[in-house]
């Protein structure tokens, strides 16, 4: 008796496709996330795959080569399959320096994204000072989680509250000197 077959390559990209399709019909109506942070945490993951797939595209690149110098890859006309791997080949590291723009993108967006909360209702909505959440009260520090750490080659720190979350970058300076959101939250000593 054989245990249950290991996915191949081609089921791993199949469910990988999938799993962007599933995202896909998810997120057509405005319900389909519950705030910033959660939009904020989809996009990290998001560049975190793109970031991932030019190794992958490397590593599919190597063993196209390795097939093809050993003899095992033909054509579908009989013609020496050298050019088409050749094409293959710069497609694939085309790609996959396409990916790793698309990552680097994803990841400046999530830079950006991290910095929002959900908006007050009892707030104006001016995009102002006014907008922004007000620091937790004493009964909202109960439920409050600090966090720190980096999240993908970034260092961030913040706090999760039942009202949102406040969030600030450690490695973009303001111009003042200091780090964090809207000024300078944090100051260099």
């Amino acid at each position: 008796m054989t245990g249950p077959r290991a996915p191949s390559a081609a089921d791993l990209a199949a469910d990988a496709a999938e799993t962007i399709r599933q995202l896909n019909h998810h997120t057509l109506h405005q319900q389909a996330l519950t705030g910033p942070a959660e939009l904020d945490l989809a996009v990290a993951e998001l560049a975190v795959m793109s970031r991932r797939l030019p190794q992958l595209l490397r590593q599919l690149d190597r063993w196209l080569h390795t097939e093809q110098h050993a003899g095992r890859i033909r054509t579908d006309d009989a013609t020496d399959p050298a050019a088409v791997v050749a094409h293959a080949a710069a497609d694939l590291a085309h790609a996959g320096r396409l990916a790793n723009q698309l990552g680097h993108t994803l990841d400046d967006a999530h830079q950006h994204l991290a910095r929002l909360g959900a908006a007050r209702p009892d707030r104006p909505r001016d995009g102002g000072a006014a907008s922004r959440p007000a620091p937790p009260s004493a009964a909202d520090w109960a439920g409050t989680v600090a966090t720190s750490g980096q999240i993908h080659g970034h260092q961030r720190a913040g706090f999760m509250t039942a009202g949102g979350q406040i969030s600030m970058s450690l490695d973009r300076c303001c111009p003042h000197g200091g780090f964090g959101l809207g000024g300078c939250r944090l100051k260099v000593l």
